[in-house]
């Protein structure tokens, strides 16, 4: 299934509009990765662990936005959007 941010796709008709799919995931990680992330914060640099956790939290979002548009008959996602918020 094709994904795209862009609200239009050059090219093609949108032929019919279904309604939105939303998907929401609630992940936590453990006291060892906030625990390295803490020195990563204080020294500065990049936290492998956390990068990592986000990537997969992004391609189980759009994994779950394909699945419910696929239920809904779509053959493509236009105007991808995945906002993830601090609990």
């Amino acid at each position: 299934m094709f994904v795209t941010t862009t609200s239009t796709i050059e090219g093609w008709e949108i032929q019919k509009y279904m309604k939105p799919v939303s998907a929401h995931i609630v992940a936590g990680t453990d006291f060892f990765s906030d625990f390295a992330a803490s020195f990563t914060d204080f020294f500065g640099g990049r936290s492998s662990n956390y990068q990592y956790h986000i990537s997969t939290l992004y391609s189980e979002a759009i994994k779950q936005l394909k699945q419910a548009a696929q239920e809904l008959g779509a053959n493509c996602i236009i105007g991808l959007s995945i906002d993830m918020d601090e609990i």
